[in-house]
């Protein structure tokens, strides 16, 4: 996903920090976020005034505290386009785009055939 403005890309669950998703990157934080804020939380509005902080849950074990100041400093240098739209771009495709045929390869992909 291309983040412009980020109004359509949900901050914890899309795929909007080159190509991560927060979970990729920190899960032991992820997993202090309650679902439904995951389920909800636009990347504009987290990063506004750095909103998605006060997502995380409070109780932070030095792992998570780590993980923690890593996905910061990572989304510290992040700026959005206030005049761009956010861009969904399908990540089985080196340009992008969808096709029927790349849909049913992905589906098959790691599959193996094994003679009788």
């Amino acid at each position: 996903m291309d983040v412009g403005k980020g109004e359509e890309a949900l901050f914890w669950e899309d795929r909007w920090i080159d190509g991560y998703r927060v979970e990729d990157l920190a899960p032991v934080v992820y997993d202090m976020v309650a679902p439904r804020i995951r389920n909800t939380r636009m990347v504009e509005q987290a990063m506004h005034g750095n909103v998605w902080a006060r997502d995380v849950g409070p109780e932070h074990a030095l792992q998570a505290m780590n993980k923690y100041l890593e996905l910061w400093q990572r989304l510290d240098v992040v700026n959005l386009t206030r005049d761009a739209r956010d861009r969904i771009r399908w990540a089985w495709e080196a340009n992008g785009t969808y096709s029927a045929e790349s849909a049913y390869m992905t589906k098959f992909m790691g599959r193996e055939v094994i003679p009788y």
